[in-house]
C-alpha cells in the first residue's frame, strides 16, 4: 500500500496510532502559491467514529489561502498509470478571522466538482471541530488534480488541515481459489449481556 500524508509539523507516532508520517508541505502545490500556515493551541478533538482519525496535533494546523484564491494540487508525485485511490480531505476551522468572516469553497477532483459550498463550521458543528470529506474509489495518476476554489461570496479563501491518499490494491492478485483475498464471514459474534 502506498500513501501520502500531508500536514504541518512532521508529526509521527505517538501522536498517530498508525505511525503515519505527516509531511510539512503539500506536494504538487504551486511554489508561488500565497498560502499561509496557521495553527492553534485550542483543542480540536477528533472524536467522530471513523477508523482513520487524524491526530489532534495535525488538525491544530492548516494552510489557508487569501480571499478569492483557488488552490490546485497537481498529483505529479503519483505514478503515470491510473490507480484507484482513497482520498481524505480533513478540515477544521482554526482561524480566529473565521469567527467574524465567512469561508466558503468547493472541492474538485480531476476538474469535476465533487462538493459545493463547503462551510467547515457548518459541516463540523462549530469552530475548532473537525470534519472529513473522503472518497474511496477515485482514479488518479500523475496528471490528476485536486482543487479547492473559493466561493465568490466568501470573505476568506479555502483552508486545508490534512490530505491523505491511499492506493487501493487487490490484496491477493494471484488467487488459487476465487474466494482468496475476500473477507471471511465472522467466526463468531459477541453479545454483551447486562446483569442486574
Amino acid at each position: 500500500m502506498s500513501s501520502n500524508h500531508v500536514r504541518h509539523g512532521g508529526r509521527r507516532y505517538p501522536y498517530d496510532p498508525y505511525d503515519r508520517p505527516w509531511q510539512n508541505n503539500i506536494p504538487g502545490v504551486n511554489p508561488n502559491s500565497t498560502q499561509r500556515a496557521i495553527n492553534t493551541t485550542s483543542s480540536v478533538v477528533v472524536d467522530f467514529n471513523h477508523w482513520n482519525k487524524v491526530p489532534e496535533i495535525v488538525m491544530q494546523t492548516a494552510d489557508s489561502w487569501p480571499k478569492g484564491q483557488s488552490v490546485t494540487i497537481t498529483t505529479s508525485f503519483l505514478p503515470d498509470y491510473n490507480k484507484n485511490y482513497y482520498i481524505a480531505f480533513d478540515f477544521a476551522e482554526i482561524s480566529p478571522q473565521a469567527e467574524s468572516q465567512s469561508r466558503i469553497f468547493s472541492l474538485a477532483i480531476n476538474g469535476k466538482t465533487v462538493w459545493n459550498y463547503i462551510n467547515v463550521p457548518n459541516l463540523a458543528g462549530g469552530m475548532y471541530m473537525p470534519v472529513e470529506i473522503y472518497f474511496d474509489d477515485i482514479m488518479l495518476n500523475s496528471t490528476g488534480s485536486l482543487e479547492l476554489s473559493a466561493d465568490p461570496s466568501s470573505q476568506l479563501g479555502p483552508i486545508l488541515n490534512a490530505l491523505e491518499l491511499f492506493v487501493l490494491t487487490d490484496p491477493a492478485p494471484n488467487r488459487t481459489f476465487p474466494t482468496d483475498g475476500k473477507p471471511s464471514p465472522p467466526l463468531c459474534t459477541l453479545q454483551i449481556v447486562r446483569r442486574d
